[in-house]
């Protein structure tokens, strides 16, 4: 344990939510693990309860991200974090992170630029590339940034605010939550065990609100930004460190998910949330998944772009303003490049594209003028969206990016 941590915790809270416990409840038909029949999922209804891999056997851990497929868990013993299905909790890969001293506490992922932020050795913290392009389990000491050293405690709650690109943090069952800049600015810090009635530990952060969880008393509690003011969210048989928002895992079931853990076992339960309240990656607006055509654009001679938007449980794509909807290069938002139109009309159709039942829209995009926003070969960072409409807000990513060549 680093120096600037403290040597004790509070107690595990008395008759906690087991592995031996969550054995008994009922499972859906048909579904391996602790996974509930989510028909109608209330918020602060159990969804799933998995009990993770823990290879390095880690006695300490209050750091869980979800990087839009995967769950990620750190120690506070080592610079190692693993990676998770959130299906079953099954190892998928480890991965090193160099450079840096003391364990990694509480995380949070940014969906805006695919980093995870990271509090380490207590006060420290970074902002880390998790992609691994070799694949060799070793993150490149180049992609570790050092951003700040927090003025208090940082290794329970940490959340990245995708709002305004800041971070929230919070010690251990501490009467206050911090607020900075993503370079580190101290924006002010809140007292919050009057809300909370105690201490705070976990923070998620997404939809105009915060999440804050009182741990000792195994509750979480929904307040405004700043938190001046909250609401008891829910009260679960668990004590709550980190936290993280998931809209994507149980989308297929039209719930969205807020993901947490205990700090002395791999026990991690996900619970419903009303969906588009927290979207994943501290996003402000509900993800979609797009599917950009062809599969090989020239910038050069492609004459036009389609992207299919994938209608889901929550998000309906036939429904979209499509006089705000844009395509975003490189992350230029002021340069987006509008649909094409011919004459009044919109190049765009409605249809079942992925074949689930539900009408999917195509729109498509010029290729001269994505070029014009800055689409070049090797272009990795692309989505559509309307973050702007009154409702019907949405930002769509694409699992498997099209090659750009010239």
């Amino acid at each position: 344990m680093s120096g600037d941590l403290p040597t004790l915790r509070e107690a595990p809270v008395a008759g906690s939510f087991s592995r031996a416990s969550a054995s008994k409840v009922p499972l859906s038909p048909g579904v391996v693990g602790a996974m509930f029949d989510l028909g109608g999922a209330a918020p602060g209804t159990l969804v799933r309860s998995i009990h993770g891999a823990n290879p390095t056997n880690c006695s300490i851990q209050t750091g869980i991200a979800f990087d839009g497929t995967n769950l990620i868990m750190s120690c506070w013993y080592n610079q190692t974090l693993d990676v998770l299905s959130p299906a079953d909790g099954h190892l998928v890969k480890q991965l090193t992170i160099p450079s840096t001293s003391g364990g990694i506490n509480a995380m949070a992922w940014d969906g805006q630029q695919n980093r995870l932020w990271a509090c380490m050795g207590g006060s420290q913290v970074y902002r880390i590339d998790t992609s691994d392009p070799d694949g060799d389990g070793i993150v490149a000491p180049g992609e570790v940034e050092f951003r700040f050293t927090a003025t208090d405690q940082c290794h329970d709650g940490f959340a990245f605010d995708g709002a305004d690109r800041t971070i929230w943090t919070s010690g251990d069952v501490h009467s206050y939550v911090y607020h900075y800049t993503e370079g580190g600015t101290f924006l002010g810090n809140y007292y919050v065990a009057g809300i909370l009635g105690t201490g705070n530990s976990g923070i998620a952060a997404g939809g105009g609100k915060l999440y804050l969880a009182n741990n000792g008393n195994s509750q979480i509690y929904v307040t405004n930004k700043p938190p001046t003011t909250g609401t008891l969210f829910a009260t679960f048989p668990r004590r709550i460190e980190d936290m993280e928002c998931d809209d994507i895992t149980f989308r297929a079931d039209g719930i969205a998910a807020i993901w947490q853990q205990d700090a002395y076992d791999r026990d991690i339960q996900a619970y419903a949330i009303e969906p588009g309240a927290c979207p994943f990656g501290g996003f402000e607006v509900p993800q979609a998944v797009m599917d950009v055509r062809p599969g090989t654009i020239s910038v050069s001679s492609t004459p036009s772009v389609g992207a299919v938007l994938i209608s889901n449980a929550l998000f309906d794509a036939t429904a979209i303003n499509l006089d705000n909807t844009v395509f975003v290069v490189n992350g230029n938002e002021a340069g987006g490049v509008h649909i094409i139109k011919r004459g009044s009309t919109y190049n765009t159709s409605v249809a079942d594209y992925n074949h689930d039942g539900r009408m999917d829209r195509i729109v498509n995009f010029s290729t001269a003028a994505l070029r014009a926003a800055g689409l070049a070969p090797g272009t990795t960072n692309i989505r559509v969206q309307d973050v702007t409409s009154a409702t019907g807000k949405f930002q769509a990513s694409d699992t498997v990016l099209p090659t750009f060549v010239p």
